[in-house]
């Protein structure tokens, strides 16, 4: 009868171990796989091959790190696009659409973004340092860190932009909308705000002293004309 008795106990024990031994088993059984990746759409695959991909709609691209320098981009729809950390330098982008696309820390020196929409984009830390922005429409887009110096924003719309700590040395911001921009910390250094208007937006005094003004809209709504050339 002892023996009997030891037997049943083991036989419960095995019980109450083997859910765990089973499910030790399924799994050593699973294969272990990284995360599937989708495959490029075609005029993804046109971009990546030949780089020229003018009026392609690549709406939601995963183009994360892609080299796409002298790419040519122009008038094509990039909404909703992942192009952070990508090789954009002296890229054509002139007309495209990026709204709500994401572009952090992406290399963009030289391109050319005249016209193209980038509202509510990410473009923190990114680099645009000589890039043409005129008419470039980048409202309510996240610029904090950017790279700007000697870059073209004349006629830019970045009403409600998030500037802050933005390096715009020597950019040229004439006629540029910055009303309700965050501006703290920008560094303005020579920057032409002829023209521009900065009403209600948030800016340090040490940078517009730094910068040119003249027929510019300060953020309480009066005029400066303090650097405005005079005729002898």
């Amino acid at each position: 009868m002892r023996i009997l008795a030891m037997t049943v106990q083991d036989l419960h024990a095995a019980m109450k171990t083997l859910p765990f031994l089973a499910l030790s088993l399924l799994f050593s059984l699973v294969p272990i796989t990284s995360p599937l990746r989708a495959e490029p759409s075609a005029q993804e695959q046109q971009l990546l091959d030949s780089k020229d991909c003018f009026r392609c709609n690549l709406d939601g691209a995963a183009l994360k790190e892609a080299d796409l320098i002298y790419a040519n981009l122009g008038s094509a729809s990039l909404k909703n696009a992942d192009l952070s950390d990508a090789d954009l330098r002296f890229a054509n982008l002139s007309g495209a659409q990026l709204k709500s696309a994401n572009l952090h820390r992406a290399a963009m020196n030289y391109a050319v973004l005249a016209q193209a929409s980038l509202w509510q984009s990410n473009l923190a830390r990114a680099f645009l340092a000589n890039a043409d922005l005129r008419k470039t429409d980048l409202r309510s887009a996240n610029l904090s860190g950017i790279k700007l110096w000697n870059a073209n924003l004349q006629d830019a719309d970045l009403r409600q932009a998030n500037l802050q700590k933005a390096i715009l040395t020597n950019a040229k911001l004439e006629r540029a909308r910055l009303d309700r921009a965050d501006l703290r910390g920008a560094v303005l250094s020579r920057a032409n705000l002829q023209s521009a208007s900065l009403y209600r937006s948030q800016i340090d005094k040490s940078a517009l002293k730094a910068a040119l003004l003249c027929e510019t809209t300060l953020p309480d709504g009066s005029l400066s004309n303090r650097d405005c050339a005079t005729e002898d």
